[in-house]
């Protein structure tokens, strides 16, 4: 299965470690590690596309076991390429005798670790548990992923948001609607955590060891660190690749068949379903369809100990806009020589424009101690636009393409006319002229806000 030198390398941390204090962080063969972690997850992948359980489960811990894993872990969480709370840590402090010592402590057969001292290294025992979570989710993602293809055919992460908007839009024009149109656009949430715990250990069906660390994972953690998190466009949060987001999925793993089995309504009446994390959305032409499915979802949710948000779900019409992943989809349909037309609109929630340009507004003022909030009139005009570019891009790359560009181009004025107010406040004459003379710069023929080499990106032009 694996070469005989890469299983002498990575086999056991105990056979290949030797003295700790001998080996350097940074000369690892980080390269060979990573290597030697894909193709264990790649044979874990294809075993599972075989049904071959036996290999799957010997792969899966023989991986968990590799020392490959456990360095490739420590690194990731050390880095910050992992999220989860441990971002918050101070990790500059950890040498490399701390990370190997970290590494070589990591065990699955003992979730806690006791060999660091709470009061002394809790940071320490805070990265060892998050990296024994590491260690759980990739061994568990590549059979997930493999299951998923096999069931629905899609990815396990489906983070193509601007693909399901489309196929959303081209559904709606494709269907044809007489009189009737409904929809229901639903949030899941957690509700049980017990039965949450007790149907996603059901799922699982691994070896003991990982169900045991996985049971007590799910008891260790609160109830809202467990479900999906909520999208953040302009920070870019979509998707987390972590084992909390993991185990969200494996429980809605199956949750498309048993909503859209067994209808017998028309034959001929139009449904359709579309997922992302725990947003749904179900359009039909009979509002029978959309009743039998919402009593089928509300079901399916509370033998999984989820329950839809009442205040985020909502059932429209054909005269109601459609408000999904901060999409606002409005569909219209217009009487064309006694046929109807479908025609869509689709911009981007008020509600996203007005947080990104908040939190725009937020770097750029300080709270006092009386509470109020005034302008950060001390701050150079380049860190502000180093500190605003990554909200701008972020929330750009989310819905350009998609959105009209006259919205785009709205929100630039926006934008501009937010930071020009912040700027002149530091200054008590000539605010114009000193505006337009040190604060904005000629770039291909267009004017922009821009001091030293920093250049205020826009939401309607992309460098793509």
């Amino acid at each position: 299965m694996v070469q005989q030198s890469d299983v002498f390398l990575f086999k056991s941390s105990k056979e290949s470690l030797g003295n700790l204090s001998e080996l350097d962080w940074q000369l690892l063969p980080w390269k060979k590690v990573e290597k030697f972690i894909s193709l264990v997850q790649q044979k874990i992948y294809k075993a599972t596309l075989q049904s071959d359980y036996k290999s799957l489960y010997e792969l899966q811990y023989f991986l968990s076991n590799s020392y490959a894993i456990k360095l490739f872990a420590v690194k990731q969480i050390t880095e910050n390429k992992y999220y989860t709370s441990a971002s918050s840590i101070k990790i500059n402090v950890l040498n490399s005798l701390q990370k190997l010592n970290i590494a070589s402590t990591l065990d699955l057969s003992y979730y806690q670790c006791d060999k660091f001292q709470e009061e002394l290294n809790i940071e320490l025992k805070l990265i060892h548990d998050k990296s024994l979570e590491l260690v759980l989710y990739l061994c568990l993602k590549p059979e997930w992923e493999a299951k998923f293809k096999l069931l629905n055919n899609e990815y396990l992460f489906n983070s193509h948001i601007k693909e399901l908007i489309k196929n959303i839009a081209f559904s709606i024009n494709n269907s044809k609607f007489k009189k009737n149109f409904y929809v229901l656009v639903a949030e899941i949430e957690l509700q049980n955590q017990i039965v949450y715990k007790d149907y996603l250990v059901k799922m699982l069906k691994t070896n003991t060891i990982f169900e045991k660390c996985i049971t007590k994972f799910l008891t260790n953690n609160p109830a809202h660190s467990l479900c999906f998190k909520k999208i953040d466009i302009p920070f870019g949060k979509l998707d987390r690749y972590d084992l909390a987001q993991l185990l969200s999925y494996i429980l809605l793993f199956n949750i498309k068949l048993e909503l859209l089995s067994g209808y017998t309504g028309d034959v001929n009446s139009v449904n359709s379903f579309f997922k992302y994390q725990n947003h749904l959305l179900y359009f039909s032409d009979s509002l029978f369809a959309l009743n039998t499915y919402l009593v089928k979802l509300k079901s399916a949710l509370v033998k999984r100990g989820l329950m839809y948000d009442l205040k985020k779900t909502r059932c429209l019409t054909k005269h109601q806009s459609i408000r999904f992943l901060g999409f606002n989809i409005l569909p219209k349909f217009l009487l064309v020589n006694e046929n109807l037309v479908n025609q869509l609109i689709i911009s981007a929630c008020k509600e996203e424009m007005k947080l990104v340009l908040s939190r725009i507004r937020y770097l750029l003022r300080s709270r006092h101690e009386d509470g109020k909030t005034r302008a950060r009139t001390n701050m150079p005009l380049s860190k502000a636009i180093d500190l605003i570019n990554p909200l701008v891009i972020n929330w750009r790359n989310y819905y350009f393409s998609i959105i009209p560009n006259s919205v785009l181009e709205n929100m630039d004025k926006l934008l501009n006319e937010k930071i020009y107010r912040w700027y002149i406040k530091r200054l008590k004459k000539n605010r114009v002229t000193h505006w337009n003379k040190q604060c904005i710069q000629m770039i291909n023929n267009k004017k922009r806000i821009a001091h030293d080499i920093y250049i205020l990106e826009l939401f309607s032009e992309t460098t793509d």
